[in-house]
C-alpha cells in the first residue's frame, strides 16, 4: 500500500473509494544518483486540486512504513477535461538551488561534502537543508586538493564526485532529518530473493554497449611541488603504462580507449585504485535486468521491502539467472503495485569474473534457445533481450574468447 501526500496533508490513499483522495496513473521513478520523480493525474474533484504550488509544496510518498520519496510539485498542466497532470521531482534536485564559488580546499573528502552541505543550506530555506551523512568510498581519508574553478551548482559539483570517486550520492530521511550519503555500495542485502514461480512476472534483460570503454589513460591532478605543472600519471605504479586496460572488456568489444581525468587526487597510487573501478564500472554497468515482481513486503511484514541500491538475490531457472543485482531503479506503480519494475544492474564481480565465464559459441547457443523459447510461448512469464548494433559487432568478433557467465544466462 503506498500512499502520498502533499505538506502533510493527504492526497491518495487507495484504501478509500473517494476520488478526492485517489490520484490517476501515478508513478514513481527513482533511480540511483538521480532525484527521482513523481508523476500523476488529479480530477477537479480532488481535495488538494487547487492547494499544489510550483517549487513550494512538498510531496511525500510512503509505503506506510518509510519515506520512498520527498519532493516538490515543478509542473503541472490541465487538459480538456481540466484534469491537472502533475510533475514533481525529488529532493536531491534541492542542490540545483544553491550555487559553488571558485575556491581551492585542502582537506580529506569527508570535510570537503561536509562543507559543501554547508555551503548550500546557507543559501537555500530551511526545508531544502541537508546533514552530511555516511561518505565511504576509495579514497574518503586521503588529503585532497579540491580545485573549482567556475561557478556551479551543488548539484552539478556532487555529480562530478560522483564521476570522479565511482559511489552514489543518495538523500536519506532519518528521525525527520534528511542526510547526504556518498556511498560505494548503496543499500543492504535485500532479505527477501525474486524468484521464478514465486513473485516474478517479468523479466527483461538489456545489454548496452554504446558507453562502453575497455581502455583507460588516467591522469590526476598537478602535484603541489610540481615544477612542470604536469599533472601526474599511473607509470610509476603500473609498470610503465599510462594505461590499464579490461581483458574481459576486449575480448567481447574490442580494444577502445577513453582518458579521464581526476583533478583532486595527486597520487598515482591513488589515481590508479580509483581508475580501476571506473573502468570496471563501464564494463559492468552495461548490463541490466528489468525485473517485474511483487514486492513479498508489501504483502507479508516479515519481510523488508526491496530498497533503492539493495542487492537482491534473482532466481530463474528458465532464464538461467541465479545470482545478486544491485537495484538501480524502481519505478512503483501506486494503483496496481503488482506493476511495479524493478532495474537491475550487473554484480561487478560476477561479470569481470573470467573463472566462470563461457566461450562466444555458448554465447550464440544459450541465445538462440532462449529466443526459441520465448517464440514458443511460456505461460509463467516473458523474457526479452534487447540489443544494440555495437553489441551484434562484437558478438561476431568473437573467438574463443572467454566472456563471463551472467552475459550469457
Amino acid at each position: 500500500m503506498y500512499l502520498a501526500y502533499a505538506d502533510g496533508a493527504l492526497m491518495h490513499d487507495p484504501r478509500l473509494e473517494d476520488e478526492r483522495y485517489l490520484l490517476i496513473d501515478p508513478v514513481l521513478s527513482l533511480t540511483l544518483d538521480e532525484a527521482g520523480t513523481f508523476n500523476f493525474t488529479m480530477t477537479p474533484n480532488h481535495a488538494m486540486y487547487d492547494s499544489l504550488e510550483k517549487m513550494s509544496t512538498i510531496i511525500t510518498v510512503t509505503d506506510g512504513k518509510s519515506t520512498l520519496f520527498r519532493g516538490r510539485v515543478i509542473q503541472d498542466d490541465k487538459d480538456f477535461n481540466n484534469n491537472k497532470q502533475v510533475s514533481c521531482e525529488g529532493m536531491y534536485a534541492f542542490l540545483m538551488d544553491s550555487i559553488v564559488r571558485p575556491h581551492s580546499k585542502t582537506m580529506q573528502l569527508e570535510a570537503y561534502i561536509a562543507w559543501l552541505v554547508q555551503n548550500h543550506n546557507s543559501q537555500t530555506d530551511a526545508y531544502k537543508h541537508f546533514y552530511p551523512g555516511v561518505v565511504n568510498v576509495e579514497g574518503t581519508y586521503s588529503e585532497n586538493t579540491f580545485e573549482v574553478e567556475d561557478y556551479t551548482s551543488t548539484y552539478d559539483r556532487f555529480s562530478s564526485l560522483a564521476d570522479e570517486y565511482g559511489g552514489y550520492f543518495l538523500a536519506r530521511e532519518t528521525d525527520g532529518l534528511y542526510y547526504l550519503d556518498f556511498l560505494t555500495d548503496a543499500g543492504d542485502i535485500a532479505d527477501q530473493t525474486i524468484e521464478f514461480g514465486v513473485n516474478l512476472l517479468d523479466v527483461t534483460k538489456t545489454i548496452d554497449a554504446s558507453d562502453i570503454f575497455t581502455v583507460l589513460i588516467p591522469t590526476g591532478g598537478v602535484p603541489d611541488n610540481s615544477k612542470d605543472n604536469k599533472p601526474i600519471d599511473i607509470k610509476s605504479v603500473n609498470g610503465g603504462k599510462d594505461y590499464i586496460e579490461n581483458g574481459t572488456g576486449i575480448s567481447w568489444f574490442g580494444r577502445i580507449v577513453q582518458h579521464h581525468e581526476w583533478s583532486d587526487i595527486k597520487k598515482p597510487s591513488e589515481l590508479l585504485e580509483v581508475a580501476k573501478e571506473y573502468l570496471n564500472s563501464s564494463i559492468y554497468m552495461a548490463v541490466s535486468l528489468e525485473i517485474g515482481a511483487v514486492d513479498l513486503g508489501l504483502i507479508d511484514s516479515s519481510y523488508g521491502s526491496i530498497k533503492l541500491g539493495d542487492f537482491v538475490r534473482v532466481k530463474s531457472e528458465p532464464h538461467g539467472i541465479d545470482e545478486y543485482f544491485t537495484c538501480t531503479g524502481i519505478e512503483y506503480d501506486l494503483i496496481s503495485p503488482e506493476n511495479t519494475k524493478y532495474t537491475f544492474g550487473a554484480n561487478e564481480s560476477d561479470l569481470l569474473s573470467e573463472q566462470t565465464a563461457k566461450t562466444s559459441s555458448n554465447i550464440r547457443n544459450e541465445i538462440t534457445n532462449l529466443n526459441t523459447t520465448i517464440q514458443q510461448g511460456n505461460s509463467y512469464s516473458s523474457a526479452t533481450y534487447v540489443h544494440q548494433d555495437e553489441l551484434n559487432d562484437a558478438i561476431n568478433r568473437l573467438t574463443n574468447s572467454d566472456i563471463d557467465s551472467i552475459c550469457a544466462s
